[in-house]
């Protein structure tokens, strides 16, 4: 006879021994997160204090879990949307936004601080859009 390991992790409060899976942050039995879908590219600046933007079409027909990373290029540090980075030179937001349950939204904006009046620079992204078996299951 074989056995088999499993590991779960309740959610606060909750018993190792119940039979709802909602009430589990892990459980070795069932399938977790997976990428649906990644990318990258790059933005490319020309002007100061503008912006881009590019929507991604996932069709899963809800709002699933999504990584946005961007690369400040003056930093040289990768850094997760939502955030503000600032820099010596310029700054950035980057940001993303569920459009609707189909298609998700990447923006980077960029603006010059101190003496800098201009400047040509690429501005590398990553995005992972990510599928969760149980569908929809964190809104609920």
């Amino acid at each position: 006879m074989s056995s088999s390991t499993v590991m779960k992790v309740t959610t606060p409060n909750n018993d190792i021994s119940s039979t709802n899976n909602r009430l589990f942050m892990a459980d070795s039995n069932i399938n977790m997160l997976k990428i649906e879908k990644e990318g990258s590219g790059t933005f490319e600046f020309s002007n100061p204090s503008v912006g881009d933007s590019i929507t991604i079409s996932h069709n899963l027909g809800y709002k699933p879990i999504v990584w946005y990373y961007v690369e400040h290029p003056e930093l040289k540090y990768w850094f997760m949307a939502n955030s503000r980075l600032d820099g010596s030179d310029w700054n950035i937001t980057i940001n993303y936004e569920h459009l609707d349950d189909n298609r998700v939204n990447f923006k980077v904006d960029g603006w010059p601080v101190g003496s800098l009046s201009s400047w040509d620079v690429e501005v590398k992204y990553k995005f992972f859009i990510l599928v969760d078996p149980r569908k929809d299951s964190w809104y609920e």
